[in-house]
């Protein structure tokens, strides 16, 4: 299969070469590897777990907050937004404090 453009997912050890989000086009294909241009402008062979085939909108971190005040409380709710508008919400806590709640 002949794929044009691939979108990177994560970077793993290729942080030197791409970007989460951004997109590459294919030099060339193997079975488990693209041939890309990265960021560094030279051609590397990246594993094919690293990329979606096509263009796609990968969501990224782009601010988060805590909601609740460190100080009065165990489980800190927190907000995550992203890149492309949503956003999630998780609680937080510390070691020592996951302890005491179990």
């Amino acid at each position: 299969m002949d794929v044009n453009v691939v979108t990177c997912t994560h970077i793993g050890v290729y942080k030197h070469a791409i970007t989460k989000g951004k997109h590459y086009k294919v030099i060339e294909e193997k079975t488990d590897k693209f041939r890309v241009i990265g960021d560094h402008s030279k051609q590397v062979w990246i594993d094919k777990r690293y990329f979606v085939e096509d263009k796609a909108d990968i969501p990224i971190l782009k601010s988060w907050n805590l909601d609740d005040s460190v100080e009065n409380y165990d489980l800190i709710e927190t907000t995550l937004k992203f890149s492309n508008g949503t956003k999630r919400w998780c609680l937080l806590t510390t070691p020592e404090k996951l302890a005491n709640l179990i």
